[in-house]
This record gives C-alpha cells, sequence and structure tokens, in this order.
C-alpha cells in the first residue's frame, strides 16, 4: 500500500486540472486489506499522464473504460425506514440497470455528528444555515458503454422512467 499511498499523496500535492479527481478508500474485508481507487475525469478523456502513477500499481481488478457518475444529497437523519429505503434503492436500481451495462450501485451512508457545525462560527457557503446538521447519502454508478449514458444518469438522478429504459429492459413500446 505504500506505492499507493505516495501516488494519493503525490496526486493531491501536484494536481491543478480541476477536471481530474480521485477516491482513494482503504478496505478491510474479512481481515484481508483491500483498497479501491477510484480515478474521475470529468471530460471526454484525461490528459496523457495524469493518473499514470495509479494505473502502475499492481491490482486485482482493473476496468479504465468504466463511465461512472456520483452525486449527494443531504438527508437530516437515518431511521431505520429510510436505511431500508436505500437498501430497497440499491436492489431495484442495481437489477434493473444490470442490463443496461450497470455494473456496480453504491449508496453510502455517512453518519456523521449532527453537532458537526457547531465546531466553528467561521461563516461559509456550505451549508448556509449552521442551525441543523446535514449528513451526506453519497450515489455512484457505475456503467461500461456510453450508449447508457443518458439512461443511467437519469436512473442515478430518479427521474421518470421514459422509452429508453423500456428499451433498455427489452420492453417494446
Amino acid at each position: 500500500m505504500g506505492i499507493l499511498n505516495q501516488a494519493t499523496a503525490n496526486f493531491f500535492a501536484n494536481i491543478t486540472d480541476p477536471k481530474a479527481q480521485i477516491i482513494t478508500t482503504y478496505n478491510n474485508i474479512f481481515g484481508v486489506a483491500a483498497v479501491s481507487e477510484l480515478v474521475f475525469y470529468d471530460g471526454p478523456s484525461p490528459p496523457a499522464g495524469i493518473f499514470d502513477e495509479f494505473l502502475v500499481i499492481p491490482y486485482l481488478l482493473k476496468d479504465i473504460s468504466t463511465r461512472g457518475i456520483f452525486n449527494t444529497i443531504s438527508v437530516l437523519d437515518h431511521p431505520v425506514s429510510l436505511i431500508e429505503s436505500i437498501v430497497n434503492e440499491s436492489v431495484f436500481w442495481g437489477q434493473s440497470l444490470d442490463q443496461c451495462g450497470a455494473w456496480f450501485i453504491s449508496y453510502d451512508i455517512t453518519p456523521l455528528l449532527l453537532s458537526i457545525f457547531d465546531h466553528s462560527t467561521t461563516p461559509s457557503a456550505y451549508p448556509p444555515s449552521r442551525d441543523q446538521g446535514l449528513l451526506p447519502l453519497n450515489i455512484y454508478s457505475a456503467w461500461t458503454d456510453l450508449t447508457w449514458d443518458g439512461i443511467v444518469q437519469q436512473a442515478l438522478f430518479w427521474q421518470t422512467v421514459s422509452e429508453d429504459y423500456s428499451r433498455c429492459f427489452g420492453h417494446s413500446s
């Protein structure tokens, strides 16, 4: 993991392109350390070399052609009913969008302290009010075929089912 740690630190220290982002996640799965490195470029293709330090690291699974989208919404609480709805959404969209090449659907609950904004009185752009803590719910989807960009993006933003969805699921109108 030392190579990844250094690559992550180097990226942070040297990146100047606002379209290039990474998310380095350190995991422990059944007692085994594992890392997931997500690299993002908000454009048709990244400049040559921008992610090279990450791409030379040994890996178990590598897919650099995947398309992906990330969104965050704020919630005020995490009652069991909301968590159950999140599970249902992840199962529904995972099964539904699998036929469109969406191989990864992720809903990430982040239970922060509700007093998180009490630690500073310095004015800031976010949140607009420090009266109540906001809890991020991260939603991420990855797919393989750019043909389905619009459909998967619409699904992520919970828009109305369109004729394109029916086409994706093998139904005709």
